[in-house]
This record gives structure tokens, sequence and C-alpha cells, in this order.
């Protein structure tokens, strides 16, 4: 257990100890951003920026999944180089389209917020979103061949880009709505650039191989419905805000999407060192219980940081914001509990992934996606913002539990589901709570979660003291 483990706690830290550093600075400016953006302004660039995202998605065509299904069935260098040409130029054509479009920005505009008046906006993000599909070849395959070091410095140096940027578009020049979203396609071209010079493996025209993207797709474009529906969990809800409320609200709804941000610094770090892990992993003996081990120790670790948030988040935002968000931290369970489960998702994913069987993802994700929908209409008019955290928190725990029960259909992993659940239903219904109790109650409902907590899962706590300690061991020898 401990080589595998190890290179994935090694991956992990590299990546969760240079993001967190970097993002973490970023968000304690969050005050500043705020003195000098509006909610409504804050709303325009949250809605832009996640109908760039939806762009994204689509034209990725899901190849990011299966760039690490199809990476290890070959072992050669010519066969990777392979792979990597075939979806660097794949994706590269993409990114035409998005420059393609953004002679559609005024249309684009006109759709979103009624008026012409946030065209360049929109121009740039599509210019934006053109960059991440070229880069996005480059951190694949870095990722997966689990070279965190030089992965790492490009999204440090690309994440420090992006705090300079921001400090100096948004206090020094006050570009408004222009800030966030031109910081974006600023530091999206430099980690283009930045691979490009770094990069040993290069895209070559005449490694371009048909077949390959043929199986490739076979095996991705049933997963493109599930980006997709993932897209419409986070972002419908976002839109309907926008349609039944104003930019403000959506604003202010993103205060607390920005605090579930700031934990996938975590949460991503994990689960990018666990692809190379979980592949490598699977053609073990015993391979079951190992994975079992890091996926109970991360839903631990990671429950542990939402249910803390949502116990003081009345605090942290009036800390964070002005007096204009305070009212996100009413929107903070739902949110934070729901990327548990979408986490939750991920891992449980796997057991198909080992067998190609992508299509159960698909399913999953559009069941969610039809929930959020039918939820979004039904809570939203009625709740603002918080019907759109009860939703996304609804939609995702319902991806992850059909997720759970198809991929242990086909291969058994043997995760803990219900104590998972118990744990998940339990602190989840203290953290409503706890948005009515004064601070001293919420922080005796915290105990009494956190013991909880530790002791359901106090067999990952022990298995997680003793991986630590047998690491140590080994690097004392």
């Amino acid at each position: 257990m401990s080589g595998g483990i190890k290179a994935l706690l090694k991956g992990s830290a590299i990546l969760a100890v240079s993001n967190i550093s970097l993002k973490a600075i970023s968000f304690f400016l969050l005050p500043l951003y705020t003195s000098q953006l509006t909610p409504e302004q804050l709303g325009v660039n949250d809605a832009i920026a996640n109908f760039s995202s939806l762009l994204f998605s689509a034209l990725v065509l899901a190849l990011d999944g299966a760039y690490s299904a199809f990476f290890y069935d070959e072992k050669t260098e010519e066969y990777r180089s392979r792979i990597f040409s075939t979806v660097w130029i794949t994706l590269a054509g993409g990114a035409l389209l998005c420059w393609l479009a953004m002679l559609l920005s005024p249309l684009a505009s006109g759709l979103l917020f009624d008026t012409d008046e946030y065209l360049w906006v929109v121009c740039i993000a599509f210019f934006g979103t053109s960059m991440q599909l070229i880069a996005l070849p480059y951190a694949l395959d870095l990722r997966i061949q689990n070279k965190m070091l030089l992965f790492s410095v490009v999204t440090v140096i690309g994440a420090a880009l992006a705090v300079v940027l921001n400090i100096l578009f948004v206090l020094v020049l006050n570009f408004g709505v222009y800030s966030f979203i031109l910081s974006s396609a600023i530091t999206a071209l430099f980690q283009v650039l930045a691979y490009r010079i770094t990069c040993k493996k290069q895209a070559s025209f005449a490694r371009f191989d048909p077949a390959l993207l043929k199986r490739m797709l076979k095996y991705s474009l049933p997963l493109l419905p599930a980006n997709l529906s993932f897209w419409v969990i986070n972002a419908l809800g976002l839109y309907v805000i926008l349609h039944f409320y104003s930019e403000a609200e959506v604003g202010v709804y993103g205060i607390a999407s920005r605090f579930a941000t700031m934990l996938t610094t975590v949460t991503g770090a994990v689960q990018t060192s666990y692809t190379a892990y979980a592949f490598q992993t699977i053609q073990e003996e015993g391979a079951e219980l190992k994975i079992r081990r890091v996926v109970s120790a991360f839903f631990m670790f990671v429950t542990l940081i939402c249910f803390s948030v949502c116990i003081i988040g009345r605090e942290l935002v009036a800390v964070m914001t002005t007096p204009a968000y305070h009212q996100a931290f009413e929107f903070l369970p739902g949110v934070m509990f729901g990327l548990l489960s979408y986490s939750m998702f991920t891992f449980f994913n796997y057991g198909a992934a080992f067998k190609k069987k992508s299509y159960f993802a698909t399913f999953a994700t559009i069941s969610g996606a039809l929930l959020c929908a039918a939820l979004s209409f039904l809570l939203i008019p009625r709740l603002g913002g918080l019907g759109a955290s009860i939703t996304v928190l609804a939609s995702y725990s319902l991806v992850a539990t059909i997720q759970y029960i198809f991929s242990e259909r086909i291969n058994p992993m043997g995760y803990p589901f219900k104590r998972i659940a118990l744990v998940f239903l339990l602190l989840l219904a203290l953290s409503y709570l706890g948005l009515i109790l004064i601070l001293p109650l919420r922080l005796l409902v915290w105990v009494i979660g956190i013991v909880a907590l530790l002791v359901v899962f106090k067999t990952s706590l022990a298995d997680f003291r003793d991986l630590v300690r047998s690491l140590f061991r080994r690097e004392a020898r």
C-alpha cells in the first residue's frame, strides 16, 4: 500500500500546498473585492463565467476522462505521444470555434442580459475559453504521469498571476465587470505559453490517429451529456435567479459558491493525484481495500471541513464581505455539502471507469440534471439563493447515490456507503439547524457532529494515522 499511497499523498500535497497558499490569498482579498464590486457587477461576472464553462464543457467532448482511461492501455512512448497529439489537435479545433464565437458576442450578451452592454466581456471570455482548451492536454499529460511538480509550478505561477491581475483590475484600475474575466483570460494564455515552453511532449499532426480518436470518442461521448448535466446542476439555478430576481441576488449567491471553490483546492488536489493512483492500484492485489481506505479517509476529512465552515458561516461571511453580501451564509450548507456529494460521485465513478463503462455516469448525471431543473423552478422563485443551494445539494446527492449503485453492480469496491450516508445526513441536518442558533449553541452542535463523525469513521482515522506513521518510518530509513 505504501508505494502507491505515498505517490498519491505526495502529488496531493504538492498541489494542495501550492494552490491553497495562492488561492487563499485571493480568497482573503474578498473583502477588498466586495468593497469595490457591487453585487450586480459580481453577478454579471458569474453569469458570464458560467456561460463560458458551458462552452468549455461542450468543446472538450469529455476527452479529459478518456485520456486517463486510455493512457495506460499501452506503455510505449510512441502510443502515448499519439494520445497527446490526437487530443491536442481535436481540442485546438474547439479553440478555433471559440474564436469564431467571438463574432457572436453581441448575441450572447443579449441572451444573457437583454442588452449588448457586456459584449466585450463576453468576447474576452470566449478567448479565455479557447486558451483553456489548448492548455488542457498538457495538464492532462502531466497529471496522468504524476509529474505534479511541473504541473504545480505552472499552476502556482498562473494562480499568482491571476491574484496580481485581480488586484490590479479591481482595486487599481477599477475595471468593474471586466476584472475577473480579463484576468482569467490572461492567465489561461500564460498557461498555454508556459506549457509550450516547459513540456517536452508537443503535438504533431503526423501522430494524429483518427482510429484512436474514434475509440476515445466512443468512450467519451457518452460522458458529454454527463458533463453538460454537471453544468446544469452547477449553473442553472444561477440563471433562474437572474430571471426571477436580479444580478445582485446572483452576486450574493456567488459568495457562497466561492467558499466551496476554496475547498476545491483540497478536493481537486486529491482527485487529480487519485487518477494515476487508482488506475495503477487497481491492477494490484488487494486493490479494493486500498481504494476503500483512501475514499473513507477523504470523506472524513472533507466532511470535517464542510461541517465546520457551515457552523461558523455567519461569522465567516460577515468578516469576508460587506453587508450587502451577508445573506450568503444561509446558502453555505447546500453549497458545501453539495460539493461533498460531487466529490463522492467522482470516487464512486472509478469502479465503472475501470471497466470503461462510461454510460452509467451519464445516466446518473442526467437524472441529477432533471431533478435540478424541476427543483430550480419549484424552489428558486420562492426562496431565491437558498432554493438554488438546496437544489444543488439534492441534485448532487442523487447523482452520487445512483453512481454508487451502478458502479457497485459492475465492479464492487465495497465502499461503506451506509456509514457515509448516515454521517452525511446527520451533519447536514446539524448545519441547517446552525443557521438559526446563536454562536455558543452552534459550537455545541459542532462538537456533537465531530464526535459522531470520528466515532463512525474511527477505523478510517486509525488507518490514516498508521499510514502517516509508516511513511515517516520509510523516510527515516
